[in-house]
């Protein structure tokens, strides 16, 4: 019985494509097979080789591309391109049961899914004559017209036509459809395994004489088969044939007019392999992505290639480049290379021996851009100014270290391998190079456990020191700070807490602000000329600065030297932490002891910072000479002159006086010292005092504050930051940078400042008597020793104090009144003795903590009461008590 199968014949199996390569009996088993290639490799058991017999071959190169089935199995129908346009575009027309097909209900996990707004479409796409793009990819076409269904009449507007993975056997099929096709400008035809390429006719030329784009992916087919079909399209101008297992092309492309190439994922090992493309002068775009390209050429080869100039972009990515060497001779290959794709390769996920450093991506795409001068985009990214720069000079840095590493006779070596150092160097001068000592140290030994410093202390640090002053010394690592500053302070002769140490680490950084620049652009500029831009944008990048030299400071903690700088030597500057100058010894303010018998010069205990950033010492007045009083403010305040004003706590007094410097007026006599204009009146008010609202224009900052130095009082930039490191000194200036309070740390290192007892009320500090609020609230068993213990408790309170003594003064009162009552009568003591006199510790607490609540609520506006009303009423009660 004949088959009705026969080799090279397409056939679909449940809509999986093969090609019938074998027909005939297997060994080991009955009747006849087909063997089969599968399109999609992975469906089959092996290459055509069964049980150590080969019985086909395979076009792919996979090892499960074949296997073998019977042919009384079942095959999917054929059709033809009119049928199959109609079958997708059209299905009404093609089958009967196509309208219950349309009212089938489309279940998806058990729920019923309606579709709206498909019928439109569909009537859209059902006009086929109407239609420019036509993608009919894997419906088994194996031939153009059946039945008298001419193309022309059916959709003679194709533009885009997609004919991929169909059952196409010979070539005249497609010729026939594309011949139908008067404005067809793409043909897709990728996944078709035809036998051969197409050859040489003149009735091809008029069936492709409106193609430009042409895709041959995955035909399986040898590069001049494939160049030889391409030249029956004239008016090409992009190419894609990819997956095609191409190893070198070996034919010439006669394409005069193609501009774009694709030929990802084939079998190249380097670029030599597609040499023989240098011949197209109009090429423009090379696509190589996912070969194997590592090399330029190969060691045996008698030199490079070299492309046109037209060629612009090139796509290297996801091959096997590992060496910057091929970097670096790209702009030979590619002369006029402007665009560059060269992700994914090993060079930028691997080390690299040349850079001594693990070459992350971004390290990567900065090398690459150093190295290669003309380029305008990499990796998708356009490049600006300022990337040029800081890849430039990084990879200058890197040249610089590798130089370190050899030495100096063999410098010329490391230079030989970057082509760009000698413009590099031009451009930003030569890199640093700071060799290190190759000798290698035992670490048990006491060498590898110092540190080599090389102290350099300015011209004109100390006084009378006009040349620099550098010593050397070596100190082990295991040394804590205070004791280097120490060290310091002998070899220098300075006192080591005022020396500072800067560590000169030798590498440069970017800085903050010079990137501000790109981004400055208004509507008025848009009118300016191209080359004034440039030239402003250069200046204002020379101000502000690119990269600077990296400097640490040493902090003064316990922490061991050797975590504080890097590597085996470092260099140290030594200066003197800035103080003021003053104009005369006699207004410098100094904590250090003046003449016998005078005591210490007197030195502010607090300070504010005002809204510009500045620190303000404060003095206290009865520290001023006397004979020199501020109008207005007394010496010494009254507990109702505190009112609105914010207790600091006590605060033991010097001894001694501020020296005042006065001005000589022309006539000689003295001119009053020049102090801010006091208040209109001595004494402040006692109630309705107002405030300045928290959002008043007056508490906008002028200085951007660090908020991670106030928060942790700690910055990686130090003094870099591109923000101040103060503390605000005010409520209003801690909500701005998201602080509540003072945080722990500022507190620990000014003890002074903060007063226990202090708390926030109404949007600021008072003093607040926690204790007594406390014991009304709790309602503690009233007796006086208790009242005792809350005075101890509030000695850091002025206002406390006031209260408590004010209660002391009151209990004694009662015990007098007491002893009277004892002695005139026993009659009264039980009551005395029982609840009224738990009433009368009562009301005395009572009115404790009604006193400390108005001077608490004054914060809000208002005072309500005074001490001799709160006297008056544990007076009152105390009489009350008394009369019963």
């Amino acid at each position: 019985m004949p088959s009705k199968y026969h080799v090279g014949q397409r056939i679909s199996f449940e809509s999986a494509l093969c090609t019938v390569r074998y027909i005939g009996p297997v060994e080991g088993t009955e009747k006849e097979w087909l063997g089969v290639e599968w399109d999609d490799p992975t469906r089959g058991k092996h290459n055509g080789e069964h049980k150590g017999k080969r019985y086909f071959t395979c076009s792919s190169k996979a090892r499960t591309a074949g296997s073998f089935v019977r042919p009384t199995r079942q095959a999917d129908p054929e059709q033809s391109f009119v049928e199959a346009v109609h079958q997708k575009y059209a299905p009404e027309i093609t089958s009967q049961q196509a309208p219950e097909d349309l009212d089938k209900q489309i279940v998806i996990s058990g729920k019923v899914a309606e579709e709206v707004g498909f019928d439109k479409i569909r009537l859209q796409l059902s006009q086929l004559h109407e239609l420019k793009i036509i993608i009919v990819d894997g419906l088994r076409i194996n031939c153009a017209e059946k039945d008298g269904k001419a193309i022309r009449e059916v959709c003679p507007k194709i533009v885009e036509l997609d004919l991929s993975r169909n059952l196409f056997e010979i070539w005249e099929e497609v010729v026939h459809i594309c011949r139908e096709l008067d404005d067809l400008r793409s043909l897709r035809l990728n996944g078709n395994r035809f036998e051969s390429g197409l050859k040489f006719s003149g009735s091809n030329h008029k069936a492709f004489r409106g193609i430009t784009e042409l895709e041959l992916d995955d035909m399986l087919l040898p590069w001049k088969d494939l160049a030889e079909t391409t030249e029956q399209f004239l008016t090409l101008t992009a190419l894609a044939a990819s997956s095609n297992h191409l190893v070198e092309l070996d034919y010439p492309l006669k394409a005069s007019n193609l501009r774009s190439l694709t030929l990802e994922y084939n079998d190249f090992t380097s670029l030599s392999d597609v040499s023989i493309l240098s011949d197209l002068a109009s090429l423009e775009t090379l696509r190589l992505k996912g070969n194997n390209i590592s090399i330029i050429a190969p060691n045996g080869s008698a030199r490079s290639p070299i492309f046109g100039s037209r060629l612009q972009y090139v796509d290297l990515s996801y091959n096997s480049i590992s060496s910057w060497d091929f970097v670096d001779d790209l702009h030979v290959v590619f002369p006029g290379l402007t665009a560059l794709r060269l992700s994914h390769n090993p060079i930028y996920e691997s080390k690299v021996k040349d850079t001594g450093s693990s070459s992350i991506a971004e390290e990567g795409y900065m090398l690459t851009l150093a190295r290669l001068g003309n380029l305008k985009t990499l990796n998708f990214s356009n490049i600006t100014t300022a990337d040029r720069t800081n890849a430039e000079m990084y990879y200058l840095s890197q040249i610089g270290k590798e130089m370190a590493e050899v030495p100096e006779s063999d410098e010329h070596t490391i230079i030989y391998k970057h082509k760009r150092y000698h413009e590099l160097c031009k451009k930003y001068d030569p890199p640093n190079v700071v060799r290190k000592n190759t000798k290698e140290i035992n670490p048990n030994f006491l060498e590898a456990r110092l540190i080599t410093f090389t102290f350099y202390m300015p011209p004109n640090t100390k006084m009378d020191q006009d040349e620099a002053i550098t010593i050397k010394r070596q100190i082990p690592k295991s040394f804590d700070v205070y004791r280097v500053k120490g060290l310091v302070g002998r070899m220098f002769d300075i006192p080591p807490l005022d020396s500072r140490l800067t560590w000169e680490t030798g590498e440069w950084d970017p800085i903050a602000g010079y990137e501000e620049w790109e981004d400055d652009s208004s509507d008025d500029e848009d009118e300016e000329d191209d080359q004034i831009r440039a030239a402003r944008a250069s200046a204002s990048l020379e101000d502000k600065g690119k990269w600077m030299k990296r400097e640490v400071e040493i902090q003064e903690s316990a922490r061991k030297i050797g975590f504080c700088v890097d590597g085996m030597e470092a260099n140290i500057r030594v200066e003197l932490r800035k103080r003021r100058s003053p104009d005369s010894t006699q207004s410098r303010m100094s904590p250090h002891p003046i003449e016998a018998g005078q005591g210490r010069k007197p030195w502010p205990g607090y300070f504010i910072v005002r809204n510009t950033g500045e620190v303000v010492p404060l003095i206290a007045i009865d520290e001023l000479p006397h004979g020199i009083d501020l109008v207005g403010i007394p010496r010494a305040l009254d507990l109702e002159d505190t009112v609105g004003m914010l207790n600091l706590g006590l605060k033991k007094g010097s001894g001694a006086c501020y020296q005042v410097s006065v001005e000589q007026s022309k006539s000689g006599g003295v001119v009053q010292p020049k102090l801010p204009s006091p208040p209109a009146t001595p004494r402040m008010p006692k109630a309705n005092i107002p405030r300045q609202p928290p959002n008043s224009p007056t508490e906008v900052r002028e200085t951007m504050l660090c908020r991670h130095w106030c928060t942790h009082g700690i910055c990686k930039w130090g003094q870099q930051c591109r923000y101040t490191h103060i503390m605000p000194m005010t409520l209003n200036g801690l909500a701005e940078i998201g602080l509540s309070d003072w945080p722990a740390w500022y507190r620990s290192l000014n003890p002074g400042f903060f007063v226990s007892g202090a708390q926030r009320i109404g949007g600021r500090l008072t003093l607040r008597n926690r204790n007594l609020h406390a014991r009304a609230e709790k309602r503690l068993a009233p007796s006086v020793n208790k009242v005792k213990a809350v005075a101890k408790k509030e000695e850091g309170s002025t206002l406390g104090e006031q209260i408590i003594e004010r209660l002391r003064g009151m209990e004694r009162e009662k015990e007098k009144e007491k002893a009277g009552v004892k002695g005139r009568g026993q009659v009264l003591a039980p009551k005395v003795e029982g609840k009224e006199k738990n009433n009368v510790t009562v009301m005395v607490e009572r009115a404790a903590v009604r006193e400390a609540r108005r001077w608490e609520d004054e914060s809000e506006g208002s005072l309500e009461g005074s001490e001799e009303e709160v006297m008056g009423e544990s007076c009152e009660a105390e009489t009350r008590v008394a009369k019963k």
